[in-house]
């Protein structure tokens, strides 16, 4: 028998990996690294008890439960998880495209990267304004 079939094996009926507890890995992993320049026993016993309920987490039997607790962390964190993916995406496009905000209503608009001086029209609240691109394709 392999580790991978006993693994599976046992594993079976546990709960496993989440949104949640990659979200309790990552403050583990920042305050171990804050830890090592405050040397804080406090903050080591912190990241002790996070460290400690991820493993029981993840092999935690009470799937019921542990699923209660990941859709409320999702619930908490859906504000800060979709500003990042909005800043990842606007990473991506920001070769082709740039970002404006319409003057009127407030929204942002994402225009084509074409130098030079622009007249936009918002679709939104149909005010037109002058948009000056600085770098891009000609």
């Amino acid at each position: 028998m392999n580790f991978r079939y006993r693994f599976q094996q046992f594993m079976q009926g546990r709960y496993g990996a989440d949104s949640m507890l990659l979200g309790l890995a990552v403050v583990y992993i920042i305050l171990s690294f804050l830890n090592v320049f405050l040397k804080s026993k406090i903050i080591s016993l912190l990241g002790l008890a996070i460290f400690f309920y991820c493993v029981f987490r993840f092999l935690s039997r009470n799937t019921q439960k542990r699923y209660a607790e990941n859709l409320k962390f999702q619930r908490l964190t859906n504000g800060l998880r979709s500003f990042f993916s909005k800043l990842v995406s606007r990473v991506q496009q920001n070769k082709t495209y740039c970002f404006k905000r319409c003057p009127n209503c407030g929204k942002t608009l994402r225009l084509p990267r074409k130098r030079g001086k622009h007249t936009t029209k918002c679709p939104i609240c149909n005010c037109s304004f002058k948009v000056h691109v600085w770098m891009g394709d000609k």
